[in-house]
């Protein structure tokens, strides 16, 4: 994994990587000593599962609403259960609350078993999902180490930024485009590496580095990201 991530800096790069690197971990460095503190282990015992009004640093009004993502309980339906009666709605469009409820179950089978304060959010057409876990699963030796392990050790917060594929019905991609610790934004080549690091779980050919898969109810043929709001639509019956 090291290396194909090695390799793929090389290539973005050329012979300026190292320096890249450097680079990339003074900036770390700098982050964790002058950035906010981010959400600790302690917060995911007080959180309550409603959502949580955050500003995002130069939005200028909307405000980006996190949900904690509890626990799974019962069937995959819940939310969506209009869409699953035969007389029910064609669509329905839900919030940052009702998302976290959805991937509730993909979240804790996939992230690391050490992730807690897993919360999501949903920003113009981006999936955001953010947890604290132990940097060293994803830092280990090598490249990803020059670029997070010299700056960041213990517990921190990984946030991820990307968009939801159907790939079949009650089937979906969550494919991540953009990943930070702490606010430092990891270079895109090394992204798929980061996301091998922190999925658990067998991996599956049909599911690409840089996603998790995501099982919804069968009644689930498509969804749109729009506005900070998902749009779901059902399935449409064969003829």
């Amino acid at each position: 994994m090291l290396a194909g991530a090695g390799a793929a800096g090389w290539y973005l790069y050329g012979d300026r990587f190292p320096a890249e690197v450097a680079h990339v971990a003074t900036r770390a460095a700098e982050s964790v000593r002058d950035a906010a503190s981010p959400p600790s282990a302690n917060d995911a015992g007080r959180a309550t599962g409603r959502d949580e009004g955050r500003t995002r640093a130069g939005s200028a009004s909307r405000p980006i609403l996190w949900a904690t993502v509890e626990p799974p309980t019962g069937s995959l339906t819940g939310p969506l259960a209009p869409l699953a009666r035969r007389d029910g709605t064609a669509y329905l469009s839900i919030g940052a609350g009702d998302v976290a409820k959805l991937l509730s179950r993909a979240l804790s089978a996939q992230l690391p078993a050490s992730a807690t304060a897993v919360q999501v959010a949903l920003d113009s057409s981006r999936l955001l999902v953010r947890a604290v876990v132990n940097i060293a699963e994803l830092a280990g030796d090598g490249t990803l180490a020059r670029v997070l392990g010299t700056a960041l050790s213990g517990r921190d917060t990984v946030q991820l930024s990307g968009t939801m594929e159907m790939i079949a019905p009650g089937v979906a991609l969550y494919r991540v485009q953009s990943a930070s610790v702490t606010g430092v934004t990891i270079p895109g080549p090394l992204v798929p590496p980061v996301m091998r690091a922190l999925r658990r779980g067998p991996h599956i050919d049909s599911v690409p580095d840089d996603a998790l898969a995501v099982r919804l109810p069968a009644s689930v043929g498509d969804l749109r990201i729009n506005n900070g709001r998902v749009i779901v639509y059902k399935t449409v019956p064969s003829p």
